[in-house]
């Protein structure tokens, strides 16, 4: 499925040696240039995330997130990752386990949606692995593979003694799916992707899934911008469905 040798490269990451594939065009070249990824997520991770957290990443990839939250959790924390593209987890499961990330990990190849299945299909992106996709792209302009995978309600996958203390969400507009999948077992902070225009591709809108965000957390903060999200008419003028603006808000009662 994946020859380590031949379809991969070593980045410098934090100190530490991940795994990158070539035929990446996106992560995988800005992993390589500056050993991070995502500088404001990886900055509000680095900030909040404290000993002892038990950690959920949802669209985990590679792994880059995933040895983050293991790495600010340490050695008594917890981290659980899904990644359901099946050459993403292999490179998921070779970097943790060369990381000898501390703490106790769980990683699951399957994604986390509104639904039990044991068939979903997963769009493939030939170039940007990190935005493999739930739903078909209907505009003539691309065209993809599919590959079978699994997927589970989030309240079915998370063991239900565990409380969530931060949950990473960036599954490419299927954070709708994720997020009515939570049940009543919502986690205490999260930090998921906000992209309207994907949402309205998954089949969600964006008005419904800001009024679960909303319901059940006080404070919500756009990484890009220094202030809070005053409300969702705010929130669809700085980010039209019609464009392909996106952000990542952080979510919690503190």
């Amino acid at each position: 499925m994946i020859d380590l040798d031949k379809d991969t490269v070593l980045a410098d990451v934090r100190g530490h040696k991940m795994r990158v594939l070539k035929s990446d065009a996106v992560i995988g070249p800005a992993l390589l240039k500056n050993g991070r990824y995502d500088r404001r997520l990886t900055e509000l991770i680095e900030r909040i995330v404290e000993p002892g957290w038990t950690c959920v990443d949802v669209g985990a990839h590679i792994g880059y997130f995933t040895c983050l939250l293991s790495e600010r959790s340490g050695p008594s924390g917890r981290v659980i990752a899904f990644e359901p593209e099946k050459r993403n987890f292999c490179l998921l499961t070779n970097n943790v386990m060369v990381r000898i990330v501390r703490g106790k990990m769980s990683l699951h190849n399957y994604a986390l949606s509104d639904v039990n299945s044991r068939e979903s299909f997963l769009w493939l992106n030939k170039t940007n692995t990190g935005n493999h996709r739930l739903w078909p792209i209907s505009d003539g302009k691309e065209e993809r593979s599919y590959q079978r995978v699994k997927a589970k309600r989030y309240d079915r996958a998370i063991r239900r003694e565990l409380i969530i203390d931060f949950a990473k969400i960036d599954v490419e507009g299927a954070e709708g799916l994720v997020l009515e999948g939570i049940g009543e077992r919502w986690p205490e902070r999260m930090a998921i992707e906000w992209y309207p225009k994907q949402l309205i591709g998954c089949g969600s809108d964006p008005a419904e899934v800001w009024d679960m965000l909303s319901d059940h957390y006080d404070q919500i903060r756009d990484l890009k911008h220094p202030h809070g999200v005053p409300d969702s008419f705010w929130l669809d003028a700085t980010y039209p469905p019609s464009s392909e603006k996106h952000t990542n808000l952080y979510c919690s009662n503190e």
